[in-house]
């Protein structure tokens, strides 16, 4: 079955249909977002532009750390007790997908 959102979402990223974004979940309360794209550079207007959208969702992701190694990553932490996955994954997404400032909530 056709899936809106998943469609609407994908065509309001900035990133092209080949982005380089893979997800990994090393540990309970961790996300690892891998991207050269993104995080190279994290002075780059997408970077900035990511973890600006990323901080404005601070009650759910409570910390961000860079790696500009080999593979250029960054690490997302929230508490697993308080948000689900599910839930911070689509913060994530909205994070990705997002164009200018942050919405408030």
């Amino acid at each position: 079955m056709f899936d809106d959102y998943r469609f609407e979402s994908r065509a309001k990223m900035n990133v092209p249909a080949q982005a380089d974004v893979e997800l990994s979940f090393p540990g309970t309360g961790v996300i690892c977002v891998k991207s050269q794209a993104l995080f190279a550079e994290p002075d780059n207007a997408d970077c900035q532009r990511f973890l600006h959208h990323i901080f404005a969702a601070g009650q759910v992701v409570g910390g961000v750390t860079l790696n500009r190694d080999a593979a250029p990553a960054a690490e997302l932490r929230f508490d697993a007790r308080r948000h689900s996955l599910r839930d911070v994954l689509a913060r994530l997404a909205e994070a990705l997908s997002a164009e200018g400032q942050p919405a408030a909530d």
